[in-house]
Order: structure tokens, then sequence, then C-alpha cells
């Protein structure tokens, strides 16, 4: 009578490494896709969609010299196309010599409550001369850590 070498004769301990193995793989995954799913439905929620495409072009509001490009004391505002959000907001800085001198944000969506912000002067109590190198960022207000588009722009003096 030939010798018993079957599998759980040789290796007595995998079927219940096995079994422990799947019984932590299996809470894994379903936790891992009930948390992907619960993000996904938070973002829709609040309109945050993260494929698709956005670009973002400045546009002259008040030209004082009428020159077509920014400068200080013109106001601006951006032309915002996107289907990434349907909540998109554009922050704007501006600096002077590694100074801070202007900052703003404004929503970009038909039902902002305050439409008149998304024209931007270009200057500020901190800002009273001269040009200043400025970004221009297209964001959703819940990932504004995650920007879909950045301009740089110069606003001359």
């Amino acid at each position: 009578m030939a010798k018993n070498t079957g599998f759980k004769k040789r290796f007595p301990h995998t079927t219940i490494f096995f079994v422990i193995a799947i019984a932590i793989a299996i809470p894994l995954t379903v936790w891992s896709l009930n948390n992907v799913s619960t993000n996904l439905s938070q973002e829709a929620a609040i309109g945050g969609k993260q494929s698709g495409s956005s670009s973002l072009s400045l546009m002259m509001v008040n030209d004082n010299n009428r020159n077509g490009l920014p400068n200080y004391r013109d106001t601006i505002t951006f032309n915002v196309i996107t289907t990434q959000t349907d909540y998109p907001y554009v922050n704007v800085v501006c600096y002077q010599n590694s100074k801070l001198v202007y900052s703003a944000s404004a929503g970009f969506y038909n039902s902002y409550p305050w439409p008149g912000t998304r024209n931007i002067p270009l200057y500020s109590p901190n800002w009273t001369s001269g040009g200043a190198d400025c970004t221009a960022t297209l964001y959703n207000a819940s990932q504004p850590k995650k920007p879909y588009v950045n301009l740089d722009f110069y606003v001359s003096p």
C-alpha cells in the first residue's frame, strides 16, 4: 500500500492560514468598496466630479488705459468652463516681491449668492501701487487643495 503524501498531510497548517486569510480579506474588501461608494456619493452631493476638463481665461471688465491687459486699478473677471464640478470657484492671489498684497475668491456658478464678487479689482489696502505677479486657481470649494487649473498673469503698474 502506497504511503499517503497528500497536500493536507504535507501542509497541515495551510488550510487554517487560508481560512484566516479569507476571513480577513472579505471584510476588508467590503469595507473598501463601501468607503469608495460613500466618498463618491458625497462628492456627487456637493458637486464634486473628478474627471472631465476645465479651462480658465482672464477677461477685462474695466480697462482704464484700454490696452487689453491687466493693470493696477483695473477690474478683471474670468471665463470659467469646467465639467469637473457643478460649483466652480476661482481664487486670485497677487504678490509683490513675495509679499501677499491681494487675495479674493468667488463662485462661478449660476446660484452663487454674491455674483458681483466675480469682478475682481486689482488693488487693495495692501496693494497701493505697482505691478504684481498673480495666480488665479479654479477649484471646487469642497476640495480647495486639488485645483483644476492655475492661470498665472502679471498686473502691470
